[in-house]
């Protein structure tokens, strides 16, 4: 009698395992104004779709528009207390992962500004904003991070450090004096009066729009040229991932019925994804921030910055023709992909690897 109890004792345990893997809220909406949008489970949830107190999980993908805004908080347990807003013209993910014992909260400002909040880290969690060229590090404060359409970056505090890394270089932003990142420099401290932050910032953002515009064209053409090369590469790790696609369907099955499958079977079918998906988040981590960076730059084109040739025999209103004529398609293939790093991070104890030991490549 003892040993049925325990093995039925065993069953209810791992069974409570692979569901409770599948708990990825990590907050809620506190507030939001304007346009903006969510990429959750390989769909796209518009502001008429969300509303204060909805939930946000563990690889959502936010996007506002021109007067878009939006502030989350962060409670999970795996994270410390945070209050994130999401400023307009902002695209951001938001991803929580083991790395190494510790609990790694990761923001992937992609363009845009964040404002943040956040409480004090205990010893076994970390909280990092990633931008293009920087990584701030933080531990209990409250500081903001902007960036512009040319690849500057702005990082301001209002209480506490912020730990501002980029090409080995090291400085903090502290009350008083903010960093500066332009693109092919190193980071540069500047003073700030503390109750000028809001409006340094603004002013900031302002002046780098305008250093921007008589660029546009160098800046679309650098981006362009970045996309055209990397989306051959995108595409072929996308039919490479597509050929597990058995996989995948019952992973996005399993979702809906809020279970997985035995832990066999979770081992079985993360060898089978693990190469080809591990390659292709790192493709995913520049084609996003290129992708996104040319959605904003079209929008300055569209006010009349940037126009001529893009190349020889191509002008950039035919680029940005072609980029619509391929641009609904790439958004559904990229929130498919962040769907199926979310799916496979479920299995993973809720995170995705930083690294793999073995690229088993004997399956594509």
């Amino acid at each position: 009698m003892k040993r049925i109890f325990y093995i039925f004792f065993l069953i209810l345990f791992f069974a409570g395992l692979h569901t409770a893997f599948s708990e990825d809220v990590i907050g809620y909406i506190d507030s939001l104004t304007g346009n903006v949008e969510i990429t959750r489970d390989g769909e796209v949830y518009e502001s008429f779709d969300l509303e204060q107190g909805d939930d946000i999980e563990n690889f959502d993908l936010v996007r506002t528009s021109g007067k878009g805004e939006i502030t989350i908080i962060i409670d999970s347990d795996l994270c410390p207390g945070t209050a994130i807003t999401i400023e307009p013209d902002t695209t951001f993910t938001i991803e929580i992962n083991k790395l190494k014992g510790k609990n790694q909260t990761t923001l992937d400002l992609i363009t845009g500004g964040l404002a943040l909040k956040v409480k004090g880290l205990t010893k076994n969690q970390e909280l990092n904003v990633e931008t293009e060229g920087a990584v701030m590090g933080v531990r209990g404060t409250s500081f903001g991070v902007g960036s512009s359409p040319g690849g500057d970056v702005l990082i301001t505090c209002d209480e506490g450090k912020v730990e501002c890394s980029s090409e080995g270089k090291k400085l903090h932003a502290i009350p008083g004096e903010a960093v500066e990142l332009q693109p092919g420099e190193l980071f540069r401290q500047i003073p700030v009066k503390i109750s000028d932050i809001k409006k340094f910032r603004q002013e900031w953002i302002a002046e780098r729009i305008e250093a921007f515009k008589p660029n546009a064209l160098r800046a679309i053409k650098f981006y362009g040229k970045q996309y055209i090369r990397l989306l051959n590469t995108f595409n072929n790790q996308y039919e490479q991932l597509m050929k597990k696609e058995a996989i995948i369907q019952k992973w996005m099955k399993e979702k809906k019925e809020g279970k997985t499958g035995s832990r066999m079977e979770i081992m079985r079918e993360k060898r089978q994804l693990i190469g080809v998906l591990f390659r292709i988040r790192r493709t995913l981590f520049i084609f996003e921030r290129v992708y996104f960076r040319l959605l904003e730059l079209q929008t300055y084109y569209k006010q009349g910055y940037g126009k001529g040739e893009f190349s020889e025999g191509m002008s950039v209103k035919e680029f940005f023709k072609e980029f619509d004529n391929t641009s609904a398609g790439l958004y559904k293939k990229v929130a498919q992909i962040r769907f199926v790093i979310k799916l496979f991070a479920i299995r993973n104890e809720g995170s995705f690897p930083a690294e793999i030991e073995d690229e088993d490549d004997s399956d594509f």
